[in-house]
């Protein structure tokens, strides 16, 4: 038996052919990692991560927010701001005269009120409690009957 070459010529062939396919792969793999590094580079640019170290996730969603929050919170800010000024100005002492003129107006009650109309005032806002408490336990009462059968 002997040897015509045609093996040893198809190994170099194959070897020729798995030769350009792994440059290929390694070119393919060599832009991919281009890729993601430029991406990662040229987000972080935009939006720092943490950690340095790691690759961060972005998307348009955090780009909007990134760039929406801080004009948001300035426009907040003044609205509460004015509110809180609108409250110190305005509600404050209106309510603050309001406590004034309640007071005023208790005085007087005092002065011109006699003791009969007093205890006519007190007793006839008592009388009307009670009696509104006992309508309030009688129906509640007719109600559980009612309710029961």
């Amino acid at each position: 038996m002997h040897c015509e070459g045609k093996s040893i010529d198809a190994i170099l062939d194959t070897k020729e052919d798995l030769e350009k396919d792994i440059k290929k792969c390694k070119n393919e793999i060599k832009d991919l990692y281009d890729l993601f590094q430029g991406y990662n580079t040229d987000m972080q640019n935009i939006m720092w991560p943490k950690n340095k170290e790691n690759m961060m996730r972005v998307d348009r969603n955090d780009i909007w927010w990134n760039n929406i929050l801080p004009g948001s919170y300035a426009i907040l800010k003044q609205n509460m701001d004015d509110i809180d000024n609108f409250h110190e100005t305005k509600v404050i002492p209106f309510e603050n005269m309001d406590d004034t003129y309640g007071s005023k107006a208790g005085q007087l009650l005092k002065t011109y009120e006699g003791n009969l109309e007093w205890f006519k005032r007190i007793f006839g806002n008592c009388k009307d409690a009670v009696v509104d408490l006992v309508k309030g336990i009688a129906k509640a009462l007719w109600d559980t009957v009612v309710g029961a059968l």
